[in-house]
């Protein structure tokens, strides 16, 4: 079988040649253009900075709430923060070494058995070949984030903060806060305006505590960012567009194709290709539900104090395991076994043995 996927499906790319399936990746645009890297986890650990646990603080510096996004102890591997560049440049590595093929600008006709869009949010197969009529919806906050070096932070020896690198030279900032929804237009104009999303991180900034003021001020400016065809599967922010507030977005596309890859390593005539998709589908949109669930907690979170306080009870995420320092608030979110479900779906579409 030879599953044709566009443009970034190299996660899937991997999974599926691991389990003896044929594909070939087809980047629409140049090779030139994509310049991003991609890894697997033992391949990026090392270069990553490992973490268990994101702590919320108030303004008095105590803190209020403790986030576990992995744990070697509880799920059987820790969190890891890295650059999406260097995410994207592992697995690239990785298809070279299995000589998985990737065309770029390919400009011809291809025939394939499926095609696998995984080119996100915003997906060109999603709007040209599948469903043109659904767009991402906008949830009414925007994110505003830089990176900056930590020695120009005032923060004490050891103080633990969202860097960036292993050796914690460099960290993340970021504030979340609500804003009007705007056009593509608007939108890329302020993508591109870097002073304007420079001063409106500054905003109000005499509220935050004095551990954050600086990294405030600090923010380079240059850094700003902000947030006939019949068999089309869609995977990744191509199918769900997850807000990548509870640390899920990305993981999500990595357990779409996790579970899908194990289905068609499965399919008999047995085990039909429609009906393991309706399997799969059913258990990834339940779980991208409660995922979302969450992200909007975590959202709410992330709002400057005097936001926070309007919000009526359970809108913001708390951790009811943090007096037992359990961490198990967040298993479901942490410990699936995709490889263990997907098998589960192939025994039940199986058909019973005849007596």
């Amino acid at each position: 079988m030879e599953i044709t996927k566009l443009k970034r499906g190299l996660t899937l790319a991997v999974a599926l040649n691991r389990l003896n399936i044929a594909c070939t990746v087809y980047e629409a645009r140049s090779k030139e253009f994509e310049t991003r890297r991609i890894g697997i986890y033992e391949r990026i650990r090392d270069k990553s900075l490992q973490l268990d646990v994101l702590t919320s603080k108030d303004g008095k510096d105590q803190t209020t709430d403790e986030y576990y996004f992995g744990s070697e102890k509880l799920y059987g591997y820790n969190a890891i923060r890295i650059m999406r560049k260097e995410l994207l440049d592992e697995t690239r590595i990785v298809l070279r070494e299995r000589d998985i093929p990737i065309q770029y600008d390919y400009g011809q006709v291809a025939y394939a058995t499926l095609i696998i869009g995984v080119d996100g949010i915003y997906s060109t197969v999603c709007g040209t070949f599948f469903l043109p009529q659904v767009k991402p919806m906008y949830a009414g906050f925007m994110g505003i984030g830089s990176v900056v070096k930590r020695s120009q932070l005032l923060v004490p020896e050891g103080y633990k903060l969202p860097t960036t690198k292993p050796d914690g030279s460099q960290a993340f900032i970021g504030s979340k806060r609500r804003f009007a929804e705007l056009d593509s237009a608007g939108w890329e104009g302020l993508r591109k305006d870097k002073k304007k999303l420079f001063y409106m991180l500054q905003e109000n900034k005499s509220d935050w505590p004095d551990v954050v003021q600086p990294a405030l001020e600090a923010t380079p400016v240059e850094r700003m960012v902000f947030w006939a065809f019949y068999r089309v599967i869609l995977v990744g922010d191509a199918a769900h567009a997850i807000p990548p507030t509870a640390g899920q977005r990305a993981d999500q596309a990595f357990e779409d194709v996790r579970a899908f890859a194990t289905l068609l390593s499965k399919l008999s005539p047995e085990v039909l290709l429609d009906k393991s998709i309706a399997k799969w589908q059913a258990y990834r949109q339940e779980r991208v539900k409660k995922v979302l669930g969450l992200t909007m907690q975590m959202n709410a979170k992330r709002l400057p104090e005097s936001d926070r306080a309007k919000m009526p009870p359970g809108a913001i995420w708390s951790d009811h395991s943090l007096t037992r320092g359990d961490g198990w608030e967040l298993r479901w979110l942490c410990d699936p076994d995709l490889t263990q479900e997907a098998e589960k779906w192939v025994e039940e579409i199986k058909p019973a043995p005849q007596p």
